[in-house]
């Protein structure tokens, strides 16, 4: 087990029971068996759990009459590398998977939490983590009004899409930055920064997919047969569920746009400290062809044709002269042809 996953099994569950036709009615259950006994008293209701453990959603399944499936799926309750959304549909409920967007400081800081969701006609339970659970906005927003089961689907697929919405203007306005990094002074930090960008941003694409395909299914399902305004209301988050998955491309391709623009400017920096180095390399050939012919050891007492000029008394300063003016000259030669 990771050390994420066995400090989840060491809090402490919490569960809630809220009776939705009258949400100001809340009970803390303290096990299981408790709501065996407040089944027929609160129905419809809603069940929240926070960190469960296996053995507790081991006794929902019992007392709820679940099929045994649930209780693998619903067990997993911290991220995972591979995207866990999905749906399940039984003969008289549904199970689904959904993943509540986390984040903290930076885009390391971003994890993508499992929130399982058990929909039944009289009932619907929720299982998260405590580090991640939309349901605490929810309990506020019902405490007031009595409401239905489909309606508490609504409203946590409502919570789970704006904590995408959330997640993507971070990523909107991290890219922004590094765009203005990366042109102006690119460096390995902002490589690193946009690798971990896009590790988060392709994961979030296939999330809000399968969160796609999840609300279309909920849309065609016959739960939502008998009301045409709950259906108008999953039509909305639909919609909602489209823009995140455009905006999510969108990302992608500045990302991949930044990655480009990251190595074309390392190349150019490239280019440019070669090309300095060239123009160095090219001024001093001619100075040290010069240099090497008069480092020749020649003896000028047995032939005055052995560099006669060596005995000049201004030899050493006009050559000095010779080679600057060498210089000088390529440099605005250089110029004139605008490589410098």
């Amino acid at each position: 087990m990771s050390e994420r996953g066995a400090l989840l099994q060491e809090r402490t569950p919490e569960l809630l029971l809220v009776k939705l036709d009258k949400p100001s009615e809340q009970k803390i259950l303290s096990s299981i068996q408790e709501l065996e006994e407040l089944t027929a008293e609160y129905k419809p209701y809603w069940l929240c759990i926070r960190n469960a453990p296996r053995n507790l959603i081991m006794e929902l399944v019992k007392v709820l009459k679940l099929p045994r499936s649930i209780a693998k799926a619903a067990a997993q309750a911290v991220p995972t590398r591979t995207t866990s959304v999905r749906l399940r549909k039984y003969r008289a409920l549904m199970f689904i998977t959904l993943e509540y967007i986390n984040y903290a400081k930076g885009p390391a800081s971003i994890n993508f939490y499992p929130v399982h969701v058990i929909i039944s006609r009289d009932y619907i339970v929720t299982i998260a983590s405590s580090n991640a659970d939309p349901t605490a906005q929810i309990i506020d927003r019902v405490r007031e009004e009595p409401t239905t089961v489909l309606y508490m689907l609504y409203l946590i697929l409502d919570e789970v899409i704006n904590s995408y919405f959330s997640i993507l203007e971070l990523i909107s306005e991290w890219i922004e930055g590094l765009e203005n990094g990366v042109v102006t002074d690119p460096k390995q930090y902002h490589l690193r920064r946009v690798q971990l960008i896009k590790r988060k941003l392709t994961y979030l694409r296939r999330s809000s997919w399968r969160l796609r395909e999840i609300v279309r299914e909920i849309l065609s399902s016959e739960y939502l047969s008998t009301s045409e305004e709950l259906y108008r209301y999953i039509q909305d988050l639909y919609d909602n569920v489209l823009e995140v998955v455009d905006i999510a491309e969108s990302c992608r391709e500045r990302i991949a746009d930044l990655l480009n623009m990251y190595l074309t400017s390392i190349s150019n920096r490239l280019n440019e400290i070669m090309k300095f180095l060239t123009i160095i390399g090219t001024i001093f050939i001619p100075l040290t062809f010069i240099t090497g012919i008069y480092g020749m050891n020649f003896n000028t007492k047995i032939s005055p044709w052995n560099m006669p000029e060596l005995n000049h008394p201004y030899g050493y300063p006009l050559i000095l002269v010779v080679m600057a003016l060498i210089g000088a000259v390529m440099l605005m030669y250089f110029k004139k042809k605008k490589w410098i």
